[in-house]
């Protein structure tokens, strides 16, 4: 299957091998491609890092550890994390 366009949103994971490339390299090269909104979950500091562009340019940025969130994209605004039971639920299942 072949996709043209550039998807809106992005979840990226980190890696502690790839820190770098996942939470500077990438935003770049994503805010070049006209995406809508990256998030970066680090499991190492606990947060959820959301940039969001428009015009590709970066106007929005924060860093999460608490409260609730969900994305700034259409069709899918609905969607909504709670930080600390996404957390506490990653905890749960990596004791398991």
């Amino acid at each position: 299957t072949v996709f043209t366009g550039s998807p809106s949103w992005i979840i990226e994971i980190v890696s502690p091998t790839y820190r770098d490339n996942d939470t500077k390299t990438k935003r770049e090269e994503y805010r070049k491609i006209g995406l809508k909104e990256y998030w970066i979950i680090d499991h190492e500091l606990k947060t959820i890092d959301i940039t969001r562009f428009k015009d590709n340019k970066q106007f929005f940025n924060k860093v999460f550890t608490q409260g609730s969130i969900n994305p700034d994209v259409d069709q899918i605004r609905e969607f909504n994390i709670d930080i600390q039971e996404f957390w506490l639920r990653i905890e749960q299942n990596t004791k398991k």
